[in-house]
């Protein structure tokens, strides 16, 4: 069941509006009760400069600054955008128009995230670990299975000799005739009965198999060990000490990696 949509949410925004956009967002979440962070996502995600912009009278619709040189100033010709693009759409357009895409089981999860650097990293984090823990099972698997032979089961590919009729009288009077020489070749013995299909089994060389289930786990644990490194440096800028596992772990993983 989708999460309730928290009805702080269009507060914000009402307190946005009301200010004549002038408020601090910090102003906005203190009020609230809620978190910076979260009053700048939904500012994103909501579109509220788009929403504002077309909720104004035209005649006062700022028009907006131009940027670049003067008239007549021709450094740019021959570079930038093509004609057309929507490059200038605030990031707030194009979060509305990219959350309008999402299921609410989407909408839901991105809700739900932690706005907080750490909790986001220690979550990164745990993701990596329980992909490791997969890759290593993979691994692990396919070397049992595999035995003495060399290889192991890759894919079944089947494919059958299907034939289609029309829905209607016609079609229906093609099916009762397909079926009935069907039974009489079957009865002359002829045709076995049933359907026929084509099996192909394709198998793959174990080392190969292992070589790329390692080379993703390599890649799997150097993104875990750059997130470690990056929880690291945050808590030390908060203050926070970090502790000695994790740093013997980041030290494992490199050692590791140079040895390779």
């Amino acid at each position: 069941m989708p999460k309730a949509r928290n009805p702080n949410r269009d507060k914000a925004y009402e307190l946005w509006v009301a200010s004549d956009f002038k408020i601090k967002l910090k102003d906005i979440a203190a009020q609230l009760n809620e978190t910076e962070s979260t009053i700048r996502k939904w500012k994103s995600l909501d579109g509220w400069e788009q929403k504002a912009k077309g909720a104004l009278p035209k005649n006062k619709r700022s028009a907006p600054k131009k940027k670049g040189g003067q008239k007549g100033n021709q450094n740019a010709k021959g570079h930038g955008a093509p004609k057309g693009t929507q490059n200038a759409l605030k990031h707030g357009g194009y979060s509305s128009v990219y959350w309008n895409t999402l299921t609410e089981e989407e909408k839901e999860m991105i809700d739900t995230l932690p706005d907080s650097e750490e909790l986001l990293l220690i979550d990164q984090i745990r993701t990596c670990t329980v992909r490791e823990y997969r890759l290593m099972k993979a691994i692990n698997d396919v070397k049992a299975k595999a035995g003495k032979a060399g290889v192991v089961l890759d894919r079944i590919i089947r494919s059958e000799d299907k034939r289609s009729f029309t829905n209607d009288e016609k079609g229906e009077a093609d099916r009762e005739e397909y079926e009935r020489r069907v039974a009489d070749k079957v009865a002359r013995e002829e045709r076995l009965p049933g359907e026929r299909y084509h099996l192909e089994t394709i198998t793959e060389n174990v080392e190969r198999t292992i070589l790329n289930l390692e080379s993703e786990l390599t890649r799997v644990q150097k993104q875990k060990t750059n997130c470690i490194k990056q929880l690291m440096e945050y808590r030390e800028k908060q203050g926070k000490s970090g502790t000695a596992l994790a740093d013997e772990w980041i030290a494992a993983v490199e050692e590791a990696a140079k040895n390779e």
